[in-house]
Parts: structure tokens; sequence; C-alpha cells
């Protein structure tokens, strides 16, 4: 999920470890054009990553993380 000039918006993305055992994280990938509008040349104000997340098809969230299986995960930082 994605907040870009206001309104939001949805991709697809996906969790990989980061190849550290001591720190825990995960790394979440998705496409430069769901976090950067190169028009406006903007990043996206807020993103949050729902793993395994499956809407039935209508490409919305209804923002609520407690019925989601593993949660809603937002970044630390972004490169």
């Amino acid at each position: 999920l994605f907040q870009m000039n206001g309104s939001y918006s949805s991709c697809s993305a996906t969790a990989v470890a980061d190849g550290s055992t001591t720190n825990g994280r995960s790394i979440i990938v998705t496409a430069a054009h769901c976090v950067f509008n190169d028009s406006t040349k903007e990043f996206a104000s807020y993103f949050m990553f729902i793993p395994n997340q499956d809407d039935g098809g209508f490409d919305s969230s209804d923002l609520n993380c407690n019925n989601d299986k593993f949660g809603c995960w937002t970044p630390s930082f972004a490169v």
C-alpha cells in the first residue's frame, strides 16, 4: 500500500531475508514506479507491506492489520 500525492494505491511486492543471521530483518522488494513518481520526482510519502494478503481481486486493503495473517510491516528505511 502506497501513498503518493495524497492518494493510496497498491502494488505487488515480496520479502526476502537480508542474509544476516543476527538482525532478523527482511528486505521488501517492489517496482520503482510504486514508490517513485518519475514525472513529479517525488517518493511515496507512506508505504506499508502486508505479507500474504489476498484481497479477493479488489486491489484494496481494509487497513486493519489485525486481520492479516502476518500483520502489516512498515519499513524503517528505504534505498
